[in-house]
């Protein structure tokens, strides 16, 4: 095997998925390989079976991890930890991350009653109003950001997230535990008190980011500032959902949840001066660099994988080593998924790394072209570097694109227009934002001057989207794929874009290639077998919270609504209904039914 790590992280990730869908299933697995090593034969084999049952074991062992709280559904107890992050999600309503240390059941935290170890993340819901609260230890606060980094005691009713109310669509309980967090705190601001001062580092750096904002705020549209801080902090929540989805179904909603590419950036500028002054082992100064960025953004998946891959990149060129693309990106997804195996289930995830992956196999057959291109001179040089710069964009833009259409039930013209030109405005305004962090602490000319150069392209890069957001023209509702047919299209498209493949076709050798074609088809098969879903199903009353409604299925293949739910504060039919059929395959409504004229049962309709 050319690559190992790769093969490794393949075999790794099928035992998380099938000790998630078949409990038990992978163990079967460990007897086999055992029996594979000790006859020295097939070892290749036996290797990528025990990688199998290691990922299914640490799964298990994560699964397994039981957390105190889930035994007190419904009951008040206080917690103690340190406050990792807050966001304002309503007026007096509040959103924080807490990484808990201990906890005492009941209401009221008694210091001679015996606190319980916690060691984990608690999602608090916190009502109440925190600007002007006063505190023991900090006296009256500035604002939610202040409780960032600071230790707290709270009391509150403990919760669990609710599971996937409709076959697929979206599992909350599912996206908390890729986040470590297992259960929810819901308490008022009366019931929270500040017990020390904490981290000083988290603080700060919160702090910084709410004062960035501020001394923003005067020279920037509220929308530009929203793109801005969007694109530099990977927070969403000031664009509001509306303007997110424009940026979101134009495929360049990636731009504002810090990844790959803003790290790429950032390093990109930081090498150039570096190793002007210093050469290759100078560039290692840009690490503190994308450490600090990513602490930023709160250490996502996609600048996490970024900052791994480029450190790999920084110590090939010391050492003076070939660089891979696809190892070091698969050895950043092995250890992601060894610390925690629910990671392999987040969108930001899956998302990052096949971005990456459709790079290092789509990109490698292009580089010959292009060269041929260049070689002819005149005008072909101009298509060889045409080739050369568009071949990564139209490489993500290809392969993310039935994923695209699984995942968010939409496909986009318009990413393919909007993506470069996008991604050149970004590669000018990240660097921007970077340098205004520093000017903000200072004020004065220079940062309204700076401010100023930043709001012109946050305003075209908006415009541009607001223009190019046409549904029906630019952006078309999709239905989802069965997982085993996208999961056979990729690994097909992966395979034939490999060195591999062509290497068995210079050989004729079709008995590995076939054999190579029937491990995909049995790997896609089995998608069929233990995914969940109801596509067949002929009833399905689905959840659509107050009110009813019935999909019936018939014989010969239509689609009945029976009413439809419906609420006056909430959009039942375009974030439920319309997204629940798409999943199921439903392009088309043949007949709806409404019962009677409350908006509970026609609302959604």
């Amino acid at each position: 095997m050319r690559r190992p790590v790769s093969v490794l992280l393949l075999a790794f990730a099928g035992g998380i998925l099938l000790q998630y869908w078949a409990e038990g299933a992978p163990f079967l697995l460990a007897p086999a390989a055992g029996a594979a090593v000790l006859l020295r034969r097939r070892r290749t084999a036996a290797l990528f079976l025990l990688a199998v049952f290691l990922g299914a074991a640490c799964f298990l062992c994560q699964e397994t991890r039981s957390s105190p709280l889930l035994s007190c559904e419904g009951q008040t107890v206080s917690l103690w930890g340190r406050v990792v992050s807050v966001a304002e999600k309503e007026e007096d309503y509040y959103q924080l991350t807490l990484k808990g240390e201990c906890w005492q059941p009941g209401g009221l935290a008694r210091e001679d009653e015996e606190r319980y170890l916690l060691g984990e993340k608690v999602l608090v819901r916190l009502s109440g109003e925190l600007e002007g609260a006063e505190t023991s230890v900090l006296g009256s606060m500035e604002g939610p950001q202040e409780l960032v980094g600071r230790q707290v005691c709270l009391r509150g009713s403990v919760s669990l997230p609710d599971g996937q109310k409709n076959p697929g669509l979206f599992d909350y309980r599912l996206y908390l535990k890729t986040r470590g967090i297992a259960a929810i705190l819901s308490c008022r601001t009366g019931h929270l008190e500040v017990t020390s001062e904490g981290s000083a580092f988290w603080n700060g750096l919160a702090m910084w980011k709410a004062r960035f904002t501020e001394a923003l705020t005067p020279h920037m549209s509220r929308e530009a500032l929203a793109v801005l801080t969007g694109m530099l902090f990977g927070d969403k929540e000031p664009l509001g959902d509306e303007l997110y989805e424009v940026f979101q179904k134009n495929g360049v909603g990636h731009l504002l949840a810090v990844s790959g590419i803003h790290v790429g950036v950032i390093y990109l500028y930081a090498d150039l001066l570096l190793r002007r002054r210093g050469g290759p082992a100078a560039s290692l100064a840009a690490l503190p660099l994308l450490l600090f960025y990513a602490a930023l953004a709160s250490f996502s998946p996609s600048v996490v994988r970024a900052v791994v891959m480029i450190s790999s990149h920084l110590l090939a060129r010391l050492l003076r080593r070939r660089y891979d693309l696809l190892c070091c990106a698969s050895f950043s997804a092995f250890l992601m998924l060894l610390q925690n195996p629910y990671n392999l289930f987040s969108l930001g995830f899956q998302l990052s790394f096949l971005a990456v992956f459709c790079l290092a196999f789509l990109l490698p057959p292009m580089q010959p072209w292009a060269q041929r291109l260049k070689r002819r001179g005149g005008l072909g040089l101009w298509q060889g570097r045409a080739v050369e710069w568009a071949g990564p964009l139209l490489a993500i833009q290809a392969g993310m694109a039935p994923v695209t259409a699984y995942l968010f039930n939409y496909f986009s013209l318009a990413s393919f227009l909007l993506n470069p030109p996008a991604i050149f405005l970004a590669g000018f305004l990240i660097p921007v934002a970077m340098l205004l962090l520093p000017l903000s602490l200072l004020g004065g000319p220079l940062l309204a001057l700076g401010a100023i150069g930043a709001a012109l392209p946050a305003e075209l890069l908006l415009q541009m989207n607001l223009l190019a957001y046409r549904p029906g023209l630019s952006v078309f509702n999709a239905v989802s794929p069965p997982a085993g047919l996208l999961a056979l299209c990729y690994g097909l498209l992966f395979f034939v874009a490999s060195e591999q493949f062509w290497r068995f076709l210079r050989r004729r050798d079709f008995r590995r290639m076939a054999a190579v074609l029937l491990a995909l088809l049995l790997a896609a098969s089995s998608f069929f077998v233990f995914v969940p879903g109801c596509r067949d199903a002929q009833l399905v009353f689905v959840d659509v919270g107050q009110g009813d409604c019935l999909h019936i299925r018939t014989p010969s293949g239509k689609n009945v609504l029976i009413d439809g739910g419906g609420s006056a504060d909430y959009d039942v039919g375009r974030n439920v209904l319309l997204p629940y059929l798409l999943k199921q395959g439903v392009d088309r409504i043949d007949l709806a039914i409404v019962t009677h004229l409350h908006q509970d049962h026609y609302g959604g309709i």
